[in-house]
This record gives C-alpha cells, sequence and structure tokens, in this order.
C-alpha cells in the first residue's frame, strides 16, 4: 500500500509544496512534477487541504532531484 503527502522540495534555487508517494518502506519514492496547490469542492475541503500544505512546512525538506 503506498501512502502520500506533501513536502517541500528544493528545485531550481526555489521552495514549493510537491505530492510525494512513499514506498511500502516509507522511504519518498516519487514526486509529482510541477508544485501542487491547495484545492477543493468545498470551503472545508479546502480548508482541510490547507493544513496538509502547512504540516509539510515542519518536515525536513527534499530535494527534487532525489527523485
Amino acid at each position: 500500500m503506498s501512502t502520500w503527502n506533501y513536502r517541500v522540495l528544493q528545485h531550481e534555487g526555489s521552495l514549493a509544496i510537491y505530492a510525494v508517494h512513499y514506498d511500502e518502506h516509507d522511504k519518498p519514492s516519487s514526486c509529482t512534477e510541477r508544485p501542487s496547490y491547495p484545492a477543493g469542492t468545498t470551503v472545508e475541503e479546502l480548508q482541510q487541504d490547507v493544513k496538509r500544505y502547512l504540516q509539510a512546512l515542519n518536515e525536513p525538506t527534499l530535494n527534487y532531484s532525489d527523485f
């Protein structure tokens, strides 16, 4: 079972939040090609997505080139 979350990645001198997928050993294995942005079909869904973005700011920064 794969899992994912948002993480801050450094890419070409700037930081952005990407969706990162993890392998069965909970190691980052892939990321989206482009940065993500908060979205939802309701204000409540958007609020939940923004919370996940804020959580990403508390995790160590990853390097895009590692993917």
